[in-house]
């Protein structure tokens, strides 16, 4: 066990002892490399700095070197490496020593200043190198002002003061690029990946436009209008593009030709332009289906959807009421009941002829008083009533011939008095005063008929009865 620790503070000890000798070989190469820079001697403190590197990369001193030699090298115009360095290699090498140095503690901090002798101070020295070349660089920027320095700036240098003026910078050359191209996917690329440039609502427009120019120049199928109506919700071109998805619709129910396709169409697009179109033609269709029915039940169901549909409306009106009353003209009632359900029908009038007609003809096949009298009660219009009236007079009067009495006369013609003074009548009349004369055989009776009625034939025959009573005539 004591060997093993021996052995292992013998290796220590020697690592140590190497890391003194490269940390003092190193501290002589920088000091060499940065006498030279002080001489001017680019090339070479250039070449120093590059081999410290290789051994460090984070070296402070050296980074800072590499990043004046570069920023130096536009200036300066140093033929051996005009071409080798730039001002962005300069702005990542002190980069480098700026953020190294800040990590450093005041006891590093001296120990550097002690190190390299001809910077009295280091971390001031970095700090002001880096705000020169960091100025040099936007204005490099500034100068070129093209795309590929701009984001090779923001993808490297987020931290720079300078970023979001760069980046601003690189916003407004992205879209001048962009925004002549009529192209949707340079446009997308701009809004993707530049969100909080100044000029992102008119690349959103402008995108839009793009977009709606590709959709008119292209077949317009449902599928790419369907598309650009999800992608674009908020453009200026909506609601054009709405009018043409409604267009397109409207041509599919059409050719479809079916009620559900014209019932998808109303239920989706209720307020397009075409939906008055399309529900006349749904109108058409639906009365075109009521006739190859051709029920009372369809014709009703046509008329309930569609009240005011003209003039389909209209005619399947006619269309069922001509069917109804083919139905229901075969009974007095089923009449009726036409004429009350349809009174405004353009077959009512022919329906109350024939109702007329009908009841006329059974009260004439019954040929009773009572029904004619209930025909002329009810149909009080009909043309057939004054030929009722005639056939129900004739029967009164057939019925008062049986009569045996001037009082049943009387009472029976009391609802008909303007027969009663009607020379038929009175003939009837005659007769009866002489039936009724003859049954009571009275002499006063008798005289009483001779002078109401001296012109009957039965005079002849009441004188000599008469006469039979043993009393003169009286003339």
């Amino acid at each position: 066990m004591p060997n093993m620790k021996t052995s292992l503070k013998r290796i220590l000890i020697t690592l140590f002892c190497s890391l003194i000798m490269v940390s003092i070989c190193m501290g002589q190469s920088l000091k060499g490399s940065m006498s030279k820079y002080d001489k001017g001697d680019f090339e070479d403190a250039a070449e120093g700095f590059r081999k410290i590197l290789c051994e460090n990369p984070g070296d402070i001193i050296a980074n800072m070197g590499m990043g004046l030699i570069c920023a130096n090298n536009g200036i300066l115009l140093i033929p051996a490496i005009k071409d080798q360095y730039n001002i962005f290699d300069a702005f990542r090498y002190i980069r480098k020593s700026k953020k190294a140095i800040d990590k450093l503690t005041e006891t590093e901090l001296t120990e550097i200043n002690t190190t390299i002798k001809t910077i009295p101070n280091v971390k001031e020295k970095v700090t002001s190198a880096y705000a020169t070349i960091e100025e040099q660089l936007y204005k490099q920027v500034l100068l070129r002002q093209n795309l590929d320095s701009t984001n090779l700036f923001i993808n490297e240098f987020v931290d720079s003061k300078y970023f979001k003026h760069i980046l601003q910078i690189r916003n407004n050359a992205f879209f001048n690029k962009v925004k002549g191209s009529d192209s949707v996917e340079a446009l997308n690329d701009f809004i993707l990946r530049c969100p909080g440039a100044d000029s992102l609502q008119a690349a959103i427009m402008l995108r839009n436009l793009a977009a709606y120019n590709k959709l008119m120049g292209n077949a317009r199928s449902l599928e790419d209008v369907y598309d650009y109506l999800n992608r674009y919700p908020n453009s200026q071109q909506y609601y054009m593009v709405i009018g043409l998805r409604d267009n397109l619709e409207f041509e599919e129910a059409k050719k479809e030709g079916t009620f559900s396709a014209f019932n998808f169409f109303f239920e989706n697009f209720p307020k397009s332009s075409q939906a008055p179109l399309l529900r006349n033609k749904y109108i058409e269709m639906s009365y075109n289906e009521s006739r190859k029915q051709n029920t009372i039940a369809g014709y009703n169901d046509f008329l309930n959807r569609f009240p005011l549909a003209k003039p389909f409306a209209q005619s399947a009106r006619n269309d069922r009421d001509s069917l109804c009353f083919h139905v229901f003209s075969n009974t007095i009632d089923s009449l009726n009941k036409f004429i009350t359900s349809f009174p405004d029908s353009k077959f009512t009038e022919a329906a109350v002829r024939l109702r007329d007609q009908k009841a006329f003809d059974m009260a004439k096949s019954e040929n009773e008083i009572v029904s004619f009298e209930k025909y002329i009660y009810r149909y009080p219009s009909a043309i057939q009533v004054s030929e009722a009236l005639v056939l129900r007079d004739s029967l009164v009067l057939d019925q008062v011939r049986f009569l045996s009495s001037e009082k049943d006369f009387n009472d029976f013609l009391s609802d008909y008095p303007y027969l009663i003074h009607l020379p038929k009548t009175m003939g009837i009349l005659e007769k009866v005063l002489y039936l009724e004369a003859k049954k009571i055989d009275n002499y006063e009776i008798y005289q009483e008929f001779l002078d109401r009625c001296p012109r009957s034939e039965n005079v002849a025959e009441i004188e000599e009865l008469m006469k039979k009573k043993g009393k003169p005539v009286s003339n």
